[in-house]
This record gives structure tokens, C-alpha cells and sequence, in this order.
């Protein structure tokens, strides 16, 4: 068990302060006290203990000296009485003698017994024993006999000999001796016995400290559990009666008094927030239901609620809808926020707000797709995050729906005011209805009371015109008397009058018949002309099919051989070699330029027929030159053309016009400078026009721009000219022409130019160039089309050389790249870092390092050194270039971002190159366009900052190789003699032949081992070939397929098939042949060790998903599925739109669905019509991929229910690109 460390002590001393009652605490405090008091008293008894056993060991030293000092007397007394007897004979000392004796064996004695515990003092005392032994045996004893024997001569002739005087002194030198190692013994124990009286002194201060500490530590422990937290809970109580309910109270989680009293001011905060939320609702509702109150309208009444609403629940749009009486709709009454729904007026009968109206129920929409909705402000839009819909009920019915969107979702507060103010809003709305209604009513029967009243005035005043009218007839009987009288007379002169009449009438009768026959001629001519309007419509009509028809039948075969051949040119599975990467690549780009010529030729129908639309823009002139210097510098440098482009000073910064076409027109005229250039310079000018430059229409030469392309290339004859910009027009027209192209490009550029308010210029001299000038006024939306589009070419002799361009051919723009800045000499003339390119032996594996970073080239080179190849550095593109080529690398470690020549160029360069394109290229980089650089043919890509090991890694990849080994071919086959016979057909080949008589067993080999080839038979025990092939491509990338099987295929079937392989076999008299043929096809493939290294693919995001490719051409059919299948999709197919819907009906996983417009049967537009009907696919991706590319398909496609549009031939980067955006938006 582990010791918990100084963190968890610290929080669990935490605890216990915080955590703990007071009683608790002083229990603690007092235990600590008692344990410091116990701890104090218990060293100083220890002390007190160790200073007693020091004074008893200091008075053993000194009661030692004080024998010793006894002894060292006593051996004197004995000497001296012995002397004194001897020099008197007098008895008188031996009694002394004698009794010092006694005395010295008593002190000896004592000595010994005290000294028990010292070795060095007990030999010491026994050699003392022992010589006072001899000194009485041999002196003492042998005087006192002689004496006591009078035999005085041998006595004093003992004494002369000195021997009793050497051992008395040898006894007193011990005797010293044992002293003074007492005595150092007594210095040593008093200097303990003061070093414990010193301890007892520090321990007493060190007790007294100890206590001063904790008391000053008890009241700080006091002051911050207690005081502190108590303090600052008070002034909270204080904020709290003051109203202010945002505080937070700390302490809460405390196990003590102080959390017990944090928590009850919680419970009362929480309290007291609840009585104001609910005056905050009594006081909102109040006010609500006061301002409905005062509402005489729907309108004004659904401005009033969301006005209200909206800002307190921090909503950004509302609507409010009202529910019609005579059917289940919607009408919307009022909007806060959503200008396009105010201004809307219509019945609602499907959508979110009809559902919520038939269901009585509230609806959350949560998150919102990015395109359902946007809130504006005068800074910005954004999408909200939610959408709530409230039904508003009255007494007995739904009367309306409230829509809100916010931001951020409502809070508990926003959700109870809704829930409250949606029901009082509810009873408002039908009480108001209720009103006007009554209001009606009373209108109606005000107005019908004004109508009666009005009617019986009429009355009388007709009865008071007939009393009039009988008043007055009378006057008129005799009026009428009178002009009887009158008339008469009249007669007579109307009788001459009618005769000069007849004769006039004879004469018109003449003119009229000449007229007659003159308006039945122009008749005749008007129905005639309009005989004529009608067939030049309908060959206007004719003119459109036929294009689009001619667009439709282009693009569906061009569909299929640009698909392929581009599946080819990639070489994905690495089988073809490099001439025949090279054919497709040709194939492939032949095919792009027939689409281009498709492309210019619709172009061209559409400016004539008035359906090309301008798309106005602020175009900046400085973007003009830049891309036009992007596009077009690399091209006149390889050319050896100088370009320059000049921007005259004082030029407005922007104009109005088509950035799209105004790009094209000069595109088309740089183009063409370029390409009739053969020496010499083409620039570009951007200024004011001339005075020899006249202006079209009627544009101001102070507004206009005139962006002149001058060369000096060949010219143009003045005969020329005049038909320079009709279509179909070349320089060079014969059979012998130098210059390719469809002459439609300077057609095409003519009118795009008259289309944006301009025109086109052209000056020039044969032999000596030519300028083309494009007049653009400076807002072209206000001058767009008042040129004349029928004015004849302006041609004018040039009197210099002016720089121009031909009128042949559009020629596409290179693609876009950084501008490429001019090596230094010194970047050419050898490497800045050193390499081994003078050390270069044939047959050395090298590696070309083009990397900019000198210090991060060094490491490169470093490490190719190390592993034992030859290292080449080039720090610039261009450089790099030059090496691969020159020496032809084992592989090359490429960067992106390089002067002279970028990285993306020099990979173009390399893969065009047939001398070069073998090499397999790793990109090092901090860029991070890991799916372009893996598409143009890297073999790995690899992001700054790199570790080594990835970088190894890299290696490892540039210079992987074939080990050559043998192949595996798999035959699922039930029947053992045709397995036998395959065995033996394939008998030559170079191959592991492995057999399975079911599907089982074939999947489970396939998944334990790689096959290289399947020859498979459609007719298994256990199940059909289809179920087979559709297990294999679940589990992974199938390998190549040959269908061998003796059953006739359905069309249904053999779609399905084509989907996995285009080789099936039907078993017959030439079928062996044909199978070897296909068989040793994928095995020619795989081991064919000069093919190219195959492009790398980026692991797809789309893999595992289902996608429904609906075509009624298997040649599409086939190439698609084949090149999504390569991405890791799973393809269904369908022939038409019936086929489709059952397709969707069996298969609920459909992704997306790419459908073609043109089918028999049901076409797309009305397939995708069905899909639309069903719920459950309304959501589903319909991309409509089509060969109809004239002016309306797009929209007629978005019309049926299509969420995007797809030309064919197909971009299948394009696609795919569609494919992961819809699958994002839903």
C-alpha cells in the first residue's frame, strides 16, 4: 500500500479544517495541546534521567581520585615507617608501618571493586598489587627480619642496594599514572554532564516556542475556518435583504457550522429568486395582455406579441401565423426581424408551422441547416442555432402558430414565459377574432341600412323627375308642331342634296375598289412575312435542339473516354507501361480539347441567340495584370518571349464589369500573341485610349479603358481583316497551315466585349506584329449593349511596329502558378550545398533532395548519406529540374514552396517528361495539398515539421521495388473437371493456382491471403456469383475479376456485373482462348516491372458509403462505377428511372443518387420528381449528371427536385467534391 503523498496530506488537512464541527475542532486543539505537553514533559524527565546518571559517574571519577590519592599515601607511610625503623631500630614504626599496610590492601581493595568496569585501570591496580608484593617480600619482610635478628650489616647492605627505593617508585609512577587516566576521565564526564545541562536549558526554550507556535497557529486556523468565512457571509445576508439575488455563496460544501449556515443562505437565495422569477412572469404577462388588449387588427396585434416577445427572449426573427377558419392553413399576421416573410402574404399548407398547426404540439428544430434560415443585422447575417415553433389554443381549437429562431437556446425562464404568453396570446387571438368578426357584422348591416336608405332617396327623387318630365311634355307637343312646319321646307333642299350625293358616291365607289385590291396585296405580303418569322423561329428552334442534342450526344461518349483514359493515364494499378501511359494521356487530353470546341461552339450559339448573361462585378485592375502575369510569364519565358505588362498612373482602382469573361477575352488575345510570336516581346497595356483608337457606341474617351496586347509575331494582311472576327475564321486557312485552332476565339471575344459595353480594336502590319485593344467603358452595366454588334471591323494600318495577336484560335490559359522569379547566375553554375554528384559511379542508387532550407537539405542529404546512397541537392526548382534530368535519380524528395520554379511545377514538368516520369517522387513540405500532390503522381506526402521517422518512411517509399515473386490466381468453381481444365489452360503461366469449390471458402481464402486474380463462375452451390462479389467488396479493394460461367446473362445481370469487371467469359468453343487471354492480361499487369510507379491515392472520406448511378449507357455506367468503386464507394445502378425507385426501395443506405436526364422510359426529371414524393428521400442527394448543357437545363434539373448540376464529361474531382459538400449539408 502506497504512502499517500504531501497533496493528499495537504487536502485531507483541508478536510478536516473545513469539514469538521467546532466541537471537533476544539477536541483536536486541545489533543494537540496535551500532546505538546506530554511530548515536553517526557524529554525533560529523559533529560533529567541522563544529567543524574552524569553526576553519578563524575562522583565515581572523583571518589577514584581520592583512593588513588589514598593509595599514593599509604605507600608512602609504609616507606617512610620501614626507613624509620631501619635508620632507629626503634619498634615505635612498624605499628604505623603495619597499619599503613592494612590501609594500602584495603584501598587496593576498593579501587578494584570500583574500577571493574575500566581494563586498562584493573591491570594497572594488579601491577601495583604485584610490585607492592615484591617490594614487601624482597625489602620490607627481609629488613625487619634482620633487624629484629640484629644482623644490622645485611640490612643496611639491602638498603645500599637502591632495590627497595626502584620499586617504590615504580609503585608511585603507576599510581600517578592510574590518577591521571582518572582524571582525564573526570574532565570527559563533566563536559557530558554540562552538554545535558545545556540540553535541558534548549529544550525548556524549545518548548516554550513550540507553545508560542501553536496558539499563533490556533488563531490563525480561527480566523480563516471560522472568522474569515463567518465575515464574509455576513455581508453576503447584507447583499441578500438588499435585493441582490446574483451572488454566489461560498462555503456551501463545508461539513461544519459554516457550511450549514452558507447552505441556508442558499435555500434562501434560491427562495427568493423564485418569488422574483414569478413576479417577473405576473409582471410580463400583465403587461402582454394589457398591450394585446389594445390590438384592433391581426397585424397590428402580431407586430405587438413578437415585438414584445422577441427582445426579452433573445430571439432574432419571429412570425406569427394565424390559422384560417374555412381549412387547416396558415396566413402570417406579423414578423420581427425577416423583412422577405413580412412581405409575403400567402397561405401556408405544408412545413414545419402547418404540422405544428395539425398537431397541436410544439416543434424544435435544433440544429438549423445552414441554408434554412439567416438573422441579419446591420454588421452581419449568421444561422440561429434553434428554431421553436408554439401552437397558440384558444377555447377550443388552435387559432395560430409562433415561430421563434435565436442564437442560443431559451433559458427555464424564456421556456415558462413562452408557455404562459403562447396560451394567454391564444385566447387574445380568438377573442380578437370574436371581435372582428362582430365588427363585420356590424359594418355589414351599417352598410346594408346606408343602402336601403340610399334607395328610398333615389325614390323620391325619380318620383319627382316624372312630375317634371309630364310638366314639360306638353311644351314640347307644341315645339314638335312648329319643326313639322319646319321640316317640310327642309325636304325639299334634301332632295338636291341627295342628287349631288349619288354623283359623289359613283366616284369613291372608284378609289374604294383600288384600295381594296392594294390591302389584299398587303395582306398577301404581311402573311408571307409572317409564314417567314414563323420558319425562321422554328429554324431557330431547330438550331437549339440540334445543339443540344449535338452537346448531349458529345458529352455522353466523351463521359466514358474521358473517365477511362484518365483512369488509364493514372495507372492506378501500375500495369501499362510508359508508352502506353503516354497514349492514354493523349487520349485523354485529345478528348479535352474536343469538349473545349463543344464548349466554344455553345458559347457562340448562346451570344447569338441572346442567352449568355453578364454577371456585373467590381473588377480591381490590379487582379487583370496579376493574372494575366500568372497565367501567361512562364509561357513567354519558355517561348524566349519577353512579357511585361504596363498600368498607366491615375486609372480608377476598380471598374463594373464580368471579371469571368473580361479573364477570357484577354486569355484568348495573349493566347494568340504568344502563339504567332515567335521572337521578339507581347505586353499587355492598361490606359486611356488614343486619339488614333476610335471609341464604339457612344462611350466617353475619359471613361473608357483600352487594354491593348501588342506583339511583334506575323501580322495580318489587310485583306484579312475585314472578316477577322467571323466565326470559323483562321489566319492561315489552307491545307498546309502552320497554326492549329477553330478560329471561334476572337467570335467569341467580339462579342463577350460588346456584351460588357465595349468592343475590340485590331492595328497591324504583316512582318511586323500586331495590336489588339479591348475598349471597356468604366461602369459597363450602364453602356452594356449600345454597341452595335453589327459595326464592321475597325482596322486600322499600323505606321510601326504595333504589337497584336492573331485571330485564330482560343488558346486556354496555363494553369495558375506563383509568378516565377529569374534564378541567379550563381544558383545555376553548382550546388550551394554539397553533394556527391562529382562521386556519382554507374549504377549508384541516388536521391534528389530539391528543398530551399539549406539546414533542413543538409539533413536530408545527411541521411541519405547514412543509409548508403548517393545524395543531390538542388536549393530552387529550376535546378532541380535540371539534375533530374541530367542524372535520372532513384528518387526524388521534392518541397512546394520554391524560388524559381514551384514545386507543383517541377512535378508537372517531371510527370511530362518520358525521361522522367518514371521517378517516384516524395513531396516534403509545409504545405498541406496532401490530395494535389498525390494526385499529380507523388508517391507520399509528407508535412513539415517531420520526425525521422517519417522520414524514413518516406524513404522507404521512394525506393520501394518488385521482390518478384510469384503470382496467385483464385478459382471459385464448383465443377472439379472445369477446375482441372483451368488449372491446365493456365499451366504456363508463372502462378500459384489456388481452388474453391464455394463461396465460402473463396471469401475465406481471399481473406486470409492476397490474390492478384479471380476467375470466377456464377453458378455455386452456395450462393450466385453477384452475393459473392458483393461479400468481396465489403470486406475490402476487390482484386482484378474474369467471369467464367456457361449461363446466358440478363441485361439486368450483366449491369451489375460491369460494376465489379468488365471481362466475362461465356463459356464456349472459343472461351478457353479468351479466358487465357484475360487471365494473363492482369497477370502481365501486375508483374510488369517497367511499368510506372501507379499515382497514389489519398485514403478516401467517402469510403463504405452507397451511391445510385442511374444511366441508361453502360459505357458511362461501366466507367463510373469503376472509377467510384476505386474511391471505396459501393455502387448500385439502376437503367432508368423506374429501375431507380427500385433501387431506393431495396437498398435504405443510398447516399446520394447521380441521375441522367435522358432515359427511355421514365427520364430524370420525372424520377427525381418520385424521389421528391417520398418523405423518406426528400433529404437524399440527387446530382443531376447530364450531357444537356444548354441555357435552362440547369434550372429545369433544379426544378424536378435535383440538389446540384453535372456536365458531361464528367470532372470526377469535381464530383467527388460535390459528393463530400452534400454529404456535409445533410
Amino acid at each position: 500500500m502506497s504512502k499517500p503523498s504531501a497533496a493528499d496530506r495537504l487536502g485531507i488537512s483541508r478536510r478536516l479544517l473545513t469539514d469538521s464541527s467546532l466541537r471537533a475542532k476544539t477536541l483536536w486543539a486541545l489533543s494537540i495541546t496535551m500532546g505538546l505537553f506530554v511530548l515536553t514533559a517526557g524529554a525533560f524527565l529523559i533529560n533529567q534521567q541522563q544529567v543524574r546518571e552524569a553526576r553519578r559517574w563524575t562522583d565515581h571519577t572523583t571518589e577514584v581520585l581520592s583512593l588513588t590519592d589514598e593509595l599514593q599515601l599509604q605507600v608512602l607511610k609504609q616507606e617512610s615507617n620501614l626507613r624509620g625503623f631501619v635508620a632507629t631500630r626503634r619498634d615505635e614504626f612498624l605499628p604505623p608501618y603495619k597499619a599503613a599496610v592494612r590501609h594500602f590492601d584495603t584501598t587496593i581493595g576498593e579501587l578494584l571493586e570500583m574500577t571493574t568496569d575500566n581494563a586498562e585501570q584493573q591491570a594497572r591496580l594488579h601491577r601495583i598489587v604485584g610490585m607492592m608484593a615484591q617490594w614487601r617480600e624482597e625489602i620490607a619482610t627481609v629488613e625487619i627480619s634482620e633487624i629484629g635478628n640484629r644482623d644490622d650489616k645485611d640490612a643496611t647492605a639491602l638498603v645500599a642496594t637502591g632495590r627497595g627505593k626502584q620499586l617504590t617508585d615504580a609503585i608511585q609512577t603507576q599510581i600517578k599514572q592510574s590518577a591521571d587516566a582518572e582524571q582525564a576521565l573526570l574532565t570527559i564526564r563533566n563536559q557530558l554532564l554540562s552538554r545535558q545541562l545545556d540540553n535541558i536549558r534548549l529544550l525548556a526554550i524549545a518548548s516554550l516556542l513550540a507553545g508560542l507556535l501553536f496558539c499563533a497557529l490556533a488563531l490563525a486556523v480561527v480566523q480563516r475556518s471560522l472568522a474569515t468565512p463567518m465575515r464574509h457571509l455576513t455581508e453576503l445576508v447584507a447583499r441578500l435583504t438588499a435585493g441582490d439575488l446574483r451572488i454566489e455563496v461560498p462555503h456551501t460544501e463545508r461539513g461544519d457550522e459554516v457550511g450549514a449556515i452558507a447552505r441556508a443562505i442558499e435555500a434562501f437565495r434560491h427562495a427568493s429568486q423564485e418569488v422574483q422569477k414569478r413576479e417577473w412572469l405576473k409582471r410580463h404577462l400583465a403587461a402582454l395582455s394589457s398591450e394585446l388588449s389594445q390590438q384592433r387588427d391581426y397585424e397590428s396585434f402580431g407586430n405587438a406579441i413578437l415585438a414584445y416577445l422577441c427582445p426579452l427572449t433573445g430571439a432574432g426573427y419571429g412570425v406569427l401565423f394565424r390559422a384560417l377558419d374555412e381549412e387547416l392553413a396558415l396566413s402570417p399576421v406579423g414578423s420581427y426581424g425577416y423583412k422577405e416573410r413580412r412581405d409575403q402574404a400567402r397561405t401556408l399548407r405544408e412545413g414545419l408551422a402547418a404540422e405544428c398547426l395539425r398537431s397541436g404540439k410544439p416543434i424544435t428544430l435544433d440544429p438549423v441547416p445552414a441554408d434554412y434560415l439567416r438573422i441579419a443585422s446591420g454588421l452581419g447575417a449568421a444561422t440561429p442555432s434553434s428554431v421553436r415553433l408554439w401552437p397558440l389554443r384558444g377555447i377550443e381549437r388552435v387559432v395560430g402558430v409562433l415561430e421563434l429562431a435565436s442564437f442560443a437556446p431559451l433559458g427555464a425562464a424564456g421556456e415558462e414565459l413562452l408557455e404562459e404568453a403562447t396560451r394567454l396570446t391564444g385566447l387574445a387571438m380568438e377573442a380578437l377574432s370574436s371581435a372582428i368578426r362582430t365588427r363585420g357584422l356590424l359594418e355589414e348591416t351599417r352598410a346594408q341600412a346606408e343602402e336601403l336608405q340610399a334607395s328610398e332617396e333615389a325614390l323620391r327623387v325619380q318620383q319627382e323627375q316624372l312630375r317634371t318630365a309630364n310638366e314639360a311634355l306638353g311644351t314640347k307637343n307644341s315645339a314638335l308642331e312648329e319643326q313639322g312646319r319646319r321640316l317640310q321646307a327642309s325636304e325639299e333642299e334634301l332632295r338636291v342634296q341627295t342628287e349631288e350625293l349619288r354623283n359623289a358616291n359613283e366616284t369613291l365607289g372608284d378609289k374604294s375598289r383600288a384600295l381594296n385590291e392594294f390591302n389584299d396585296r398587303l395582306l398577301a405580303f404581311q402573311q408571307e412575312l409572317e409564314s417567314k418569322n414563323r420558319d425562321l423561329e422554328q429554324a431557330s428552334r431547330y438550331k437549339s435542339e440540334f445543339l443540344a442534342n449535338m452537346s448531349h450526344e458529345l458529352r455522353t461518349p466523351l463521359n466514358s473516354l474521358l473517365i477511362l483514359a484518365k483512369d488509364l493515364a493514372d495507372n492506378g494499378s501500375g500495369n501499362l507501361t510508359a508508352e502506353q501511359v503516354e497514349s492514354a494521356q493523349i487520349v485523354h487530353d485529345s478528348g479535352q480539347n474536343l469538349l473545349g470546341l463543344i464548349n466554344d461552339i455553345l458559347d457562340l450559339s448562346k451570344i447569338e441567340a441572346g442567352r449568355m448573361d453578364v454577371d456585373w462585378e467590381e473588377v480591381a485592375l490590379d487582379s487583370i495584370g496579376g493574372n494575366a502575369d500568372r497565367s501567361f510569364r512562364r509561357v513567354a519565358r519558355d517561348r524566349g518571349l519577353e512579357f511585361s505588362i504596363d498600368i498607366e498612373p491615375g486609372l480608377p482602382a476598380r471598374i463594373q464589369s464580368d471579371g469571368t469573361k473580361l479573364n477570357q477575352i484577354l486569355t484568348n488575345l495573349i493566347g494568340n500573341a504568344l502563339k504567332f510570336t515567335h521572337a521578339g516581346s507581347v505586353r499587355l497595356s492598361i490606359g486611356r485610349p488614343g486619339d488614333d483608337l476610335p471609341t464604339p457606341g457612344e462611350l466617353p474617351r475619359e471613361r473608357t479603358l483600352a487594354l491593348s496586347v501588342s506583339d511583334t509575331g506575323i501580322g495580318i494582311g489587310p485583306e484579312k481583316l475585314a472578316r477577322l472576327f467571323q466565326p470559323f475564321e483562321q489566319g492561315d486557312g489552307t491545307t498546309s497551315r502552320r497554326y492549329g485552332g477553330t478560329g471561334l476565339g476572337l467570335s467569341i471575344s467580339r462579342a463577350l466585349a460588346q456584351m460588357l459595353g465595349g468592343d475590340i480594336v485590331v492595328q497591324s502590319t504583316p512582318g511586323s506584329g500586331s495590336r489588339f485593344t479591348l475598349l471597356l467603358p468604366e461602369d459597363g452595366r450602364a453602356f452594356a449593349g449600345k454597341a452595335t454588334a453589327g459595326e464592321a471591323t475597325i482596322a486600322v494600318a499600323a505606321t510601326a511596329p504595333a504589337a497584336a495577336l492573331t485571330p485564330t484560335a482560343t488558346v486556354a490559359a496555363p494553369p495558375a502558378a506563383a509568378v516565377p522569379v529569374v534564378a541567379p547566375p550563381a544558383a545555376r553554375r553548382g550546388p550551394q550545398i554539397p553533394d556527391d554528384r562529382e562521386q556519382l559511379q554507374p549504377g549508384d542508387i541516388c536521391i534528389l533532395v530539391i528543398e530551399d532550407d539549406g539546414a533542413f537539405a543538409r539533413v536530408l542529404a545527411e541521411m541519405t548519406r547514412r543509409k548508403g546512397y548517393r545524395a543531390l541537392v538542388a536549393t530552387d526548382g529550376e535546378s532541380g529540374l535540371e539534375l533530374a534530368r541530367r542524372y535520372r535519380p532513384s528518387g526524388i524528395l521534392l518541397d512546394v514552396d520554391l524560388p524559381v520554379m514551384s514545386g507543383w511545377s517541377v512535378m508537372e514538368q517531371l510527370k511530362g517528361d518520358i525521361a522522367t516520369r518514371h521517378i517516384p517522387v516524395h513531396f516534403v513540405t509545409a504545405n498541406d495539398e496532401a490530395s494535389r500532390g498525390l494526385a499529380m503522381g507523388a508517391v507520399g506526402f509528407l508535412t513539415k515539421p517531420a520526425t525521422r521517422e517519417s522520414l524514413d518512411v518516406a524513404f522507404q517509399r521512394v525506393l520501394q521495388v518488385g521482390d518478384g515473386e510469384r503470382r496467385r490466381v483464385l478459382v471459385v468453381e464448383d465443377d472439379p473437371g472445369a477446375r482441372h481444365a483451368i488449372g491446365r489452360l493456365l499451366a504456363g503461366q508463372a502462378i500459384d493456382l489456388v481452388e474453391a469449390d464455394t463461396a465460402a471458402r473463396g471469401l475465406q481464402l481471399s481473406q486470409e491471403r492476397r490474390f492478384d486474380c479471380i476467375v470466377l463462375d456464377l453458378s455455386l452451390p452456395d450462393a450466385n456469383g453477384l452475393e459473392f462479389l458483393e461479400q468481396l467488396a465489403r470486406r475490402g479493394p476487390v482484386p482484378p475479376v474474369v467471369i467464367y460461367s456457361a449461363r446466358e446473362l440478363s441485361r439486368e445481370e450483366d449491369l451489375r456485373l460491369r460494376e465489379y469487371t468488365d471481362s466475362i467469359v461465356i463459356k464456349g468453343a472459343q472461351s478457353p482462348g479468351r479466358l487465357l487471354d484475360e487471365v494473363s492480361l492482369f497477370l502481365h499487369a501486375v508483374r510488369k516491372p517497367s511499368s510506372p510507379t501507379p499515382t497514389a491515392q489519398q485514403p478516401s472520406d467517402l469510403a463504405g458509403r452507397t451511391v445510385l448511378v442511374v444511366d441508361d449507357d453502360m459505357r458511362n455506367v461501366f466507367a463510373l462505377s469503376k472509377t467510384l468503386r476505386g474511391h471505396g464507394l459501393k455502387v448500385l445502378v439502376a437503367q432508368d428511372g423506374q429501375k431507380a425507385l427500385a433501387q431506393l426501395e431495396q437498398h435504405s443506405d443510398v447516399d446520394w443518387v447521380l441521375m441522367d436526364v435522358m432515359m427511355p422510359g421514365m427520364d430524370g426529371h420525372e424520377a427525381t420528381r418520385e424521389i421528391r414524393k417520398r418523405p423518406q428521400w426528400r433529404e437524399l442527394p440527387v446530382i443531376a449528371v447530364t450531357a444537356k448543357a444548354m441555357k435552362g437545363d440547369r434550372e429545369k434539373c433544379l426544378e424536378a427536385g435535383a440538389n446540384d448540376y453535372l456536365t458531361k464529361p464528367i470532372d470526377i474531382d469535381k464530383l467527388l467534391s460535390m459528393m463530400r459538400a452534400w454529404q456535409r449539408h445533410v
